[in-house]
């Protein structure tokens, strides 16, 4: 079996609320939800990687369908305003790359968290 891959890029402005820690909050609810996706579904997560990435830190988190793990970059304050990048890859086992790209962005909307 083939697995599913569905990589997602964004681009946000950061402000008084939505913070670097807010948005790392918003990708580890992301991937939780893909997650749960998976094992209500009997898929088998192969591997689920975030990034948020602005000019003074970067994090990545990754999965592979337990616990997230975090990796720092670049360090620096978070500070509100400033623009980040913002991505998502999922790889999964057992949906389609349709199912698992509806999935993803459907979580993908980070003001409906």
């Amino acid at each position: 079996m083939d697995p599913a891959v569905c990589s997602v890029q964004t681009e946000k402005t950061m402000n008084d609320r939505e913070t670097f820690a807010w948005y790392t909050a918003k990708l580890e609810k992301i991937i939780r939800g893909v997650t749960a996706a998976a094992e209500s579904n009997n898929w088998l997560i192969g591997h689920i990687k975030a990034y948020i990435r602005t000019k003074e830190e970067e994090l990545w988190l990754s999965s592979v369908g337990a616990d997230i793990a975090r990796q720092t970059g670049r360090s620096g304050a978070d500070q509100p305003g400033g623009a980040c990048a913002i991505g998502l890859t999922a790889i999964v086992f057992g949906p389609d790359e349709g199912v698992l790209y509806d999935a993803v962005q459907g979580l993908f909307d980070f003001h409906s968290l």
